[in-house]
């Protein structure tokens, strides 16, 4: 995939040089075969991105507040774990905030009836997709005493050259 990329970009490169075509470029949203998922209490799998499935581009999980490390996994389209990422949550990171200064951050990424039905004690981790950086954010938000804390983002990139072999690492 990555050299017929590379074949296409130097092809485009020398008809634009040398005038031999007329190139007009049109991008879409790539598609990843790719779904991010992680456990409920229960020990159910809850899938949170599904790249495939246009109704499932983001999703949220919740835990109760301590120190929390929340693991997200990985999986290709035929279910197999790629990656195992772990978000680690601390209470200092935590700070106070409002649904208006999150709506006004994360817009249309956080809906307010999602951080209404945030419990006492929970947090809640909102997760979806960084297309144009090829990864996924994480964002906590935690209501403690009837208030919202919101915590530290993190970003996952959904490739990473350790654990993927190509053509360019001389293993394939």
């Amino acid at each position: 995939m990555k050299l017929t990329c590379l074949k296409g970009a130097l092809k485009y490169l020398q008809g634009k040089k040398f005038g031999y075509m007329n190139v007009n470029l049109h991008t879409r949203i790539p598609t990843l075969p790719y779904l991010i998922s992680a456990y409920t209490h229960n020990g159910d799998e809850k899938v949170l991105i599904h790249s495939l499935n246009k109704e499932n581009t983001s999703g949220s999980i919740s835990r109760f507040m301590e120190r929390i490390t929340l693991k997200l996994y990985l999986k290709d389209t035929n279910g197999t774990i790629r990656h195992e990422y772990e978000y680690e949550n601390k209470p200092k990171d935590f700070t106070k905030t409002t649904f208006e200064e999150i709506e006004e951050k994360y817009k249309g990424l956080i809906i307010q009836d999602e951080t209404d039905n945030i419990v006492n004690k929970e947090v809640k981790f909102f997760v979806w997709p960084q297309k144009e950086e090829w990864g996924f954010c994480v964002v906590p938000i935690l209501r403690e005493d009837e208030a919202l804390f919101i915590g530290k983002e993190g970003f996952f990139n959904f490739e990473n050259d350790t654990w993927e072999r190509n053509f360019f690492d001389g293993l394939k």
